[in-house]
């Protein structure tokens, strides 16, 4: 047996709009003579493929309002502080209540990775162009990276610390021979 759609007022837009648990939104607003009321609303892709769709307040003003954050302001309250709208099964364009919840930014990010959409998780290459395979990737704390391109940071930094050891030790050998007197000896050779 097939589930009725729920409705909802959205929470700032009474007797305006209501969204569904199916992610769908209608409007009570009849500006269109012989329109039945209400009738849903197209949404569009926004920014990162979510979907949106332009509200009117009351004052008349319009507003671009992204169709999870309405369904769960509706179905699931206002988020608890710090959280965010998680998609649990990544797809921005799955509105479905069962779909969403409030999430934290960390857990977003581990379901990004998990599910491919993280902009890190899919690059295939380091920034210099080594490729991440097997033999060279490194996982350290949850982030990839590249065995060459650490072993060359890592070459470079021993090297600079040989240099700066090296400068340190004829820093020493300088001023013990300026507290034994040896400088003078130089100076006056020249």
């Amino acid at each position: 047996m097939a589930r009725t759609e729920r409705w909802r007022p959205i929470p700032g837009y009474e007797g305006r709009y209501d969204v569904s648990d199916q992610g769908q939104v209608r409007s009570w607003l009849g500006r269109w003579p012989g329109r039945p009321l209400p009738f849903t609303l197209k949404l569009f892709p926004g920014h990162g493929g979510y979907l949106q769709l332009r509200l009117a307040d009351p004052g008349g003003s319009m507003r671009n309002a992204r169709v999870h954050k309405l369904v769960l302001l509706a179905f699931r309250g206002p988020p608890p502080p710090g959280m965010q709208a998680r998609h649990a099964d990544g797809n921005p364009t799955n509105n479905r209540l069962s779909n969403l919840n409030w999430s934290s930014r960390s857990r977003n990010m581990r379901d990004a990775v998990r599910h491919g959409t993280h902009v890190q998780a899919s690059k295939a290459q380091c920034p210099a162009g080594h490729s991440y395979d097997a033999g060279n990737t490194i996982t350290r704390h949850g982030k990839r990276e590249c065995r060459i391109c650490e072993r060359t940071w890592s070459n470079n930094r021993n090297r600079q610390a040989r240099r700066a050891r090296r400068m340190l030790r004829v820093v020493e050998r300088w001023r013990r021979m300026r507290r034994n007197g040896d400088l003078d000896y130089w100076a006056a050779a020249r």
